[in-house]
């Protein structure tokens, strides 16, 4: 689910923190109401920002999308926003479409890649968790000859731990 929120110019003054603040309000009220995920579109229609509501209620951009008025590409706006409401059918599965709507690079994958952040800060402390972690690495270890456990981010292909 997502709301979107449209103001008249982003680069005005103080226009684009206070636009922030209110549309954390809207999502963080919709989320709570209705316990769905919802995300955030702010826009004036040529800057395009997607927020992410953390778990701790603050908005994070996740993505961004510039039209530029000179060369303005509306099937490139339309793709971004889809990978973001997910609302087209019949897509067909080219390599290129699944780059464009899911890819490293796109919006969905963004809003995803920072819920499953959101779920790995609530979990990564359980005892469960932390003794896959143990197991993992020892795997890590036997497998690549490599001590794993000096980081704490997720890379994009596999969890690493600290």
């Amino acid at each position: 689910f997502t709301v979107i929120e449209v103001k008249k110019d982003l680069r005005a003054g103080t226009v684009l923190a206070e636009a922030v603040e209110q549309l954390a309000g809207y999502v963080a009220e919709r989320t709570k109401r209705l316990n769905q995920r919802y995300v955030g579109v702010l826009t004036d229609g040529a800057d395009w920002r997607c927020y992410h509501l953390r778990v701790d209620e603050e908005l994070e951009e996740v993505a961004h999308h510039v039209v530029d008025p000179a060369q303005p590409d509306p099937d490139r706006l339309c793709v971004w926003l889809e990978a973001i409401l997910a609302t087209e059918a019949q897509i067909r599965p080219t390599p290129q479409e699944i780059d464009r709507r899911i890819g490293a690079d796109s919006p969905g994958h963004a809003l995803e890649r920072a819920g499953l952040r959101d779920l790995w800060s609530l979990a990564r402390e359980a005892p469960e968790a932390r003794l896959k972690r143990r197991l993992w690495a020892r795997l890590l270890t036997t497998a690549f000859g490599l001590n794993s456990r000096t980081t704490t981010t997720f890379s994009s292909s596999t969890p690493t731990w600290s």
